[in-house]
């Protein structure tokens, strides 16, 4: 999910539409097979999609919030709340 969120905000950041993200998401035929082998359907291209589209249409001056589900590989990194730095 956090590099699904990255690369729908560098898309966003770049001005890369839905067309174009469409697009440039087909050219990664080993990323497609494999989504579709676990997924049944070419699920990264469909997140990046809509995690693109729900930044697209926020208003300036929200903050995009992250997938409660995104998570860093080893929880030792994590920022904890309220911790120090």
């Amino acid at each position: 999910m956090l590099l699904a969120e990255l690369d729908a905000l560098y898309f966003y950041l770049y001005g890369i539409g839905r067309s174009d993200i469409d697009f440039i998401m087909e050219t990664f035929p080993i990323a497609k097979r494999k989504d579709e082998v676990q997924y049944r359907t070419y699920r990264t291209k469909y997140v990046i999609l809509e995690i693109h589209g729900e930044i697209a249409h926020l208003d300036l001056g929200d903050d995009y919030r992250a997938s409660p589900k995104t998570r860093p590989a080893d929880d030792r990194v994590a920022h904890r709340v309220g911790a120090r730095a």
